[in-house]
């Protein structure tokens, strides 16, 4: 049997029942995937920084988000920002996705000799 409180009409967050069923999603992948879903849209994180908020260590994070990569959920865009720094953002979704760059945006993934800047 579930016992539910009542239903909140604030501070909450709508999820897809498919993502929190996902059976290719280990609990921890679905967990941290919830997690920053319950963020604002140009929200951004670290793997140290989710580590921060839970007891999950940085590499297993890191683990999880892998995992929400290959299952289509998680894009990494890496480039060179103006200071020459390599940077990665990640771009998460509540809709899985075959991993296709966005015009315009570097492509995914670890940085090749093509798309390195100069």
């Amino acid at each position: 049997m579930i016992i539910r409180a009542p239903r909140p009409t604030e501070s909450f967050t709508v999820i897809r029942n498919a993502i929190i069923r996902d059976s290719r999603l280990s609990y921890r992948a679905r967990g941290i995937l919830v997690s920053i879903l319950s963020r604002p849209d140009n929200w951004r994180c670290s793997s140290t920084q989710l580590a921060r908020e839970g007891l999950e260590g940085r590499d297993a994070i890191r683990t999880a988000l892998e995992e929400l990569e290959a299952q289509g959920y998680l894009i990494r865009y890496t480039y060179r920002n103006t200071r020459g720094q390599m940077v990665t953002d990640l771009h998460v979704r509540d809709v899985p996705d075959s991993i296709q760059p966005t015009p315009g945006k570097p492509t995914p993934g670890k940085p090749t000799s093509e798309n390195q800047a100069s």
